[in-house]
């Protein structure tokens, strides 16, 4: 079998091992012809991966696209960066290079054809400004040192306007026909030198560790896997740059951030099943609540309502599905992250004295109490937020407001939001009467104590068992609340005993009961129509009805005490 079949077949089965097939193959000694280019095609597609294992981190790129337009596009918010990789061995880059024309038949010189006049052609689409990058494995000398500083740290360094006097001499002040100058190339290019397939291939590596922790909090089983993994990417890029411009469209040559992200979140638990470890955002916890028919609607977007409920088996209201359900989010809404990391070492009996000394406290009031579980179990179920698990005190005149439920909801490409949240169990007064009550008191302690809020949440939260989120800039002191208030979202549980729920069950109460609850919601909404100051805050309502509130607290104390 030829030497260079031999390279392309195994480099195909582990591409890490590309390096180690070129020297071990019977090759001449030096790399011209063959051994060189399949050289530069790898360097690029490594740099490729490079860029692909940096959009798992960084949310603000969308793509990366392989020989569209440059040899490496990546696509970000507001620009593109137009890459272009060259593996040509040099001792040093030196300003002539980029200025040198290729030549075509009979060494007839093709015009525009040297890399600086290639890298400027380049089209960014409407609405995207350019940048522009190369990349090399060899340093450059001193005539290309400006481009190695990064844009946003060259004010004041040396260099620029004698590059700039130099290539337009050398391009006769060459513009592009979008109006591309020499001084507007070198103001957005840089220059970066990535000296061996070994230095991508590691940097890549570590990007791939650190998004497995920052994207789904879990640390990778071990090396092999996480090599497994780049060496996957790698593959792609190269099928995608592979494919045929003529035939496939730029869509078929990218790579996008959400079907990394799919397929990544894929291989992450694939090794943890593999692994057998277990994966905290993925705990397999019950619903104890449904939603009943669709979310309730209003004439602001900022308000949202939803109504759970829980169904009837034989005629029965299923008030011990219910208890029996509670208990199985005690451990996530009472203990403490490093309490919770490492409860699977602890017996049975000494998980029960963990959870009994943390969950009797909060028995002496059990409304308060259920109607806490009951939230945090709704929003982590519906949105898989990443909870704060503690009680909040925020000082005011008085009394002391507990903010009861905190939860990070992450988002992307937008930044994440934190959900704040309140309950109550109404059994004693109207809820037509009291939930604009409810309503009006959110208000106050939200105008009150926000900013004290802010400031106990960035204090007690622990990024140590937090996936990666970016709400450390909204809970900043510095800036007012209204810099981020789309990002906080205020979230009200709110249960109460409908008459249209009876223990057996009454048939056909179902139309009755969306007419109460959406009558209950247009209320709870109709403060919007007077100019309420509070109109550009995000809140959603859940409304609970019930048969017997007071029934249900009843058998929850009961099941909680039976089971811790």
């Amino acid at each position: 079998m030829p030497s260079a079949l031999i390279s392309v077949d195994l480099w195909h089965n582990n591409p890490l091992n590309f390096r180690k097939i070129v020297t071990d193959v019977d090759v001449e000694s030096n790399d011209s012809g063959g051994v060189a280019a399949k050289h530069g095609f790898l360097f690029q597609d490594c740099v490729a991966a490079y860029h692909v294992t940096r959009m798992l981190r960084d949310k603000t790129i969308r793509s990366v696209r392989c020989e569209v337009t440059d040899d490496i596009d990546i696509l970000s918010d507001g620009h593109i960066d137009f890459v272009q990789v060259k593996s040509t061995a040099k001792t040093h880059w030196n300003i002539s290079d980029i200025v040198k024309v290729s030549k075509g038949a009979n060494k007839k010189i093709i015009p525009c054809s040297s890399i600086l006049h290639k890298s400027m052609q380049c089209e960014s689409g409407t609405g995207l400004s350019r940048r522009y990058l190369i990349v090399t494995e060899d340093k450059v000398n001193k005539t290309l040192e400006y481009l190695t500083i990064s844009p946003t740290a060259r004010a004041d360094k040396p260099g620029r306007q004698e590059m700039i006097d130099y290539l337009n001499q050398h391009t006769a002040n060459y513009q592009t026909t979008a109006g591309v100058s020499v001084a507007d190339w070198v103001d957005t290019a840089t220059w970066e030198v990535y000296h061996s397939l070994r230095e991508l291939e590691l940097m890549g590596i570590r990007n791939i560790r650190m998004a497995s922790e920052d994207l789904h909090g879990v640390i990778l089983s071990s090396e092999t896997s996480a090599e497994n993994i780049w060496c996957r990417i790698l593959d792609t890029v190269t099928r995608k740059g592979e494919h045929s411009r003529r035939i496939h469209s730029a869509d078929d040559k990218s790579y996008s951030r959400p079907e990394l992200l799919e397929w990544f979140k894929f291989c992450v638990e694939d090794d943890q099943s593999r692994s057998g470890r277990k994966i905290y955002v993925k705990r397999d916890l019950p619903h104890i609540l449904t939603p009943f028919r669709a979310p309730m609607v209003s004439a602001c977007a900022k308000r949202k309502g939803q109504v759970l409920h829980q169904q009837y088996s034989l005629k029965q209201y299923r008030y011990k599905h219910i208890a029996d359900n509670v208990c199985q989010w005690l451990d996530e809404v009472f203990l403490r992250p490093k309490e919770m990391s490492d409860i699977h070492k602890l017996t049975l009996v000494e998980k029960r004295e963990r959870l009994k000394t943390s969950v009797f406290k909060s028995l002496h009031d059990v409304s308060e109490f259920l109607g806490r579980v009951l939230l945090h179990a709704t929003i982590r179920q519906h949105h898989e937020s990443q909870p704060i698990p503690c009680l909040l005190y925020v000082e005011r005149p008085g009394s002391e407001k507990i903010l009861e439920n905190v939860h990070i909801v992450r988002r992307d490409p937008e930044g994440d939001q934190l959900w704040v949240g309140f309950s109550e169990l109404v059994t004693d007064v109207d809820i037509a009467v009291r939930l604009p009550k409810i309503r009006d008191q959110l208000y106050e302690d939200i105008a009150e104590c926000i900013d004290t809020a802010r400031r106990k949440i960035l204090d007690v939260k622990d990024d140590d068992y937090l996936l990666r989120h970016d709400i450390d800039e909204i809970l900043d002191g510095s800036r007012p609340f209204d810099a981020h208030r789309d990002r906080f979202t205020f979230v009200l549980f709110v249960g109460y005993d409908s008459r249209l729920l009876t223990d057996p069950e009454t048939p056909g109460y179902e139309d009755n009961l969306e007419k109460e609850t959406l009558e209950l919601f247009d209320n709870f909404v109709a403060d919007l129509i007077e100019g309420s100051p509070f109109a550009d805050l995000c809140v959603h309502v859940f409304i609970y009805p019930a048969p017997s509130l007071e029934r249900l607290t009843q058998l929850v104390e009961d099941k909680v005490r039976e089971v811790v």
